[in-house]
């Protein structure tokens, strides 16, 4: 990589007189720094080890840092992870990667059924998942669910091929499915009806790539994930409960919400924000909300009285949290008065 390169693509600004022009590798961490590397400094008590492995180059977002060797470029950016997803683009250029892109919920069953050490699913935001593509090597086959990611790093929307696997469902519950596949019976999973079609898509990616996959750890996924609770909005086991909160992803597609309109048998309720544009003919009583407060206001009111609650757009493990923090908040205060 150019170190004209690197200035233009970050808009950064050299801040000394090198002696180099050009760098081998980008490194985030210090330890894995080799002579000629550009080390992105996000931190900075890292530099002076970086510098004695022979980086070249320094990256800071520290506008007035002390430049302690002049022969490397000091290159100071606004802001680091924003330049780091730059930066990338560029080295992808010179070192590309096999990415390819597949829907969140074939990314959610891809990392429970795989075990394979030349997969990368990537994760977490931008910077997260920059760091994972700038770890990998060309022998590794990257998954990732997000377009607008791999539109700013200059990767194309690759689809993997999907080899065909033979299934059949042979029996189904609300939460349960037991299903054949590749002449395998597996009974009774943890597996929603209409998620299996996200099941099969993954395993026929990783049969297209000739990588086995185990059935032993199929949970639910947090795209559409079921927790059974009691009263107070508190997690207990699988079935103890005749209460569940659903927790539905916001990119779920309205065709497997609907198996819940099916069960006539329980009653239903849907929660949504206000603000989000729900695009389904979903035949379920709903409430909206407006803030979190009146969220878990309504959550806590309707437990009490319904069985199923549909949440929508809400990740459980922040719920969980969150709605802990409520109850504390909202106990009623006992008289403590002398008897």
């Amino acid at each position: 990589m150019l170190l004209e390169n690197l200035l233009a693509v970050t808009g950064g600004k050299l801040l000394n007189n090198p002696s180099i022009s050009r760098f081998d590798s980008i490194e985030l961490t210090a330890s894995k720094v080799t002579r000629g590397s550009l080390f992105i400094a996000e931190s900075p008590e890292e530099i002076d080890k970086a510098l004695s492995r022979g980086a070249y180059g320094i990256v800071t977002d520290d506008l007035y840092i002390t430049t302690t060797d002049e022969e490397v470029a000091w290159v100071y950016v606004k802001d680091i992870k924003k330049s780091l997803v730059k930066l990338l683009r560029l080295w992808l250029l010179k070192s590309p990667r096999n990415i390819f892109y597949v829907s969140t919920q074939v990314l959610e069953f891809l990392e429970i059924i795989q075990s394979n050490s030349s997969i990368v699913l990537l994760n977490g935001d931008d910077e997260e998942k920059s760091k994972q593509i700038l770890s990998s090597s060309q022998n590794h086959i990257i998954f990732c669910d997000d377009k607008i990611f791999l539109d700013h790093i200059g990767a194309n929307e690759v689809v993997p091929e999907i080899s065909q696997v033979k299934y059949e469902i042979v029996d189904s519950r609300t939460f349960e499915t037991s299903i054949i596949i590749d002449e395998t019976y597996y009974n009774r999973l943890p597996l929603i009806p209409s998620m299996v079609t996200f099941l099969i898509e993954a395993i026929g990616v990783l049969k297209s790539l000739n990588h086995n996959f185990s059935m032993n750890h199929i949970d639910f996924t947090p795209s559409l994930e079921p927790i059974f609770v009691n009263s107070s909005c508190e997690r207990v086991g699988f079935g103890e409960s005749d209460k569940v909160l659903i927790f539905a992803s916001n990119d779920l597609k309205c065709k497997h919400l609907k198996i819940f309109e099916n069960v006539k048998w329980i009653d239903f309720r849907l929660l949504l924000p206000s603000q989000i544009k729900f695009y389904c003919d979903i035949k379920l009583p709903y409430f909206t909300w407006e803030s979190k407060k009146e969220f878990f206001e309504i959550v806590t009111q309707q437990i009490k009285k319904r069985s199923y609650i549909l949440i929508f757009a809400q990740k459980s493990e922040i719920f969980f949290k969150e709605i802990e923090n409520f109850n504390l908040n909202n106990r009623p205060i006992l008289n403590q008065g002398l008897f």
